[in-house]
């Protein structure tokens, strides 16, 4: 099925995901557990073939492909100074902070025919508590993402990222503040194994001084007020109008802004939370309805857990989306300037 966790290979702890693929460990599981349950696989180099000008097969000597040793699958086309970074590699890697006390496995997968592989790592004690106007409590927990890609499309990178607790709604926040403030790392796969693993410790590091930047940036958005007239001028910006088109708004532009309007309302725990009319509300609206409210094309011969498998995919790794919701933020900081 497109845009799925690949044939279930996924670990998670905890409630089982939406899309009820992959296998539930317990709490405080290993890196062997990890590996035990995914099915991954050396990646290795492979000479690429063309046909020449008269039929003939010559060697690309600017191409090789990745291929998984295990069963020959073919996942990409890369430079010839490419070193494939190996899954069961980050693994350890990741492992090694969790043996250190540093930080917890909380969910790890394959993407795209074993073509990309993610992980998370929970900080321990890493829960931020956000007052909100109503006086209760907004918990948001702090994570340490990692993902890369053997298709040659991406770069070893870790994020700080962070997940509301209240309604499961990846918030992108935290990534794009991480990628605005440099707390991003992307890492070339021609780096030695030394090199990564110095990375990732370097990249915990800054995710735990990341934490109170991020809390307090959070915090002062709930307490600040944000209107239905800024909502307006938000959405007019977020969702333009195509030129020449002023007296005749395409419809999938006046249904996108009707949708965030309507989620600037009705969002997730929204209400309950006291968070309508406040600039934390809009835009975790804007993050909903781009994490899970957005259409895509194709959707209409899809089934519904098909769409959601799309929508996530691209949340998570189409740089567009989080370029959406970093320019929302932006745009919130400066109506309300």
């Amino acid at each position: 099925m497109a845009h799925d966790i690949w044939e279930g290979n996924m670990i998670y702890t905890g409630e089982m995901p939406w899309h009820k693929s992959g296998v539930r460990l317990d709490a405080g599981m290993t890196g062997i557990e990890v590996k035990e349950n995914l099915n991954t696989s050396e990646v290795v180099l492979r000479d690429v073939y063309v046909y020449g000008m008269n039929g003939e097969v010559l060697r690309d000597s600017s191409h090789k492909a990745t291929m998984r040793k295990k069963d020959n699958t073919i996942l990409g086309i890369v430079g010839t100074d490419y070193t494939p970074v190996q899954d069961d590699a980050i693994i350890d890697m990741m492992d090694a902070l969790r043996n250190a006390g540093l930080a917890e496995w909380e969910t790890a997968g394959l993407l795209r025919d074993a073509s990309r592989f993610f992980c998370m790592m929970s900080i321990p004690d890493g829960m931020l508590k956000l007052k909100t106007p109503n006086g209760k409590t907004d918990l948001v927990c702090q994570y340490l993402a990692v993902s890369h890609g053997h298709d040659g499309t991406m770069k070893l990178q870790f994020t700080p990222t962070n997940v509301r607790v209240v309604c499961q709604n990846t918030v992108s926040m935290a990534r794009a503040e991480a990628k605005r403030n440099g707390v991003s790392f992307t890492i070339k796969h021609t780096q030695n194994a030394d090199a990564r693993i110095k990375a990732a410790i370097e990249a915990y590091k800054e995710t735990i001084q990341f934490n109170q930047f991020f809390a307090g940036k959070a915090q002062a958005m709930i307490d600040a007020p944000f209107s239905a007239k800024d909502t307006e001028k938000l959405l007019a910006s977020l969702f333009p109008v195509p030129k020449g088109k002023e007296d005749d708004i395409p419809a999938g532009v006046l249904k996108s802004r009707y949708e965030v309007s309507r989620l600037v309302v009705e969002g997730k725990s929204h209400q309950e939370l006291g968070l309508v009319g406040t600039q934390w509300g809009v835009y975790q609206a804007v993050c909903e309805y781009f994490d899970w409210g957005r259409q895509t094309r194709g959707d209409k011969d899809k089934t519904e857990v098909e769409v959601k498998n799309k929508l996530w995919e691209g949340s998570q790794f189409v740089p567009l989306i989080t370029a959406k919701k970093l320019e929302a933020l932006t745009l919130i900081e400066q109506i309300a300037a």
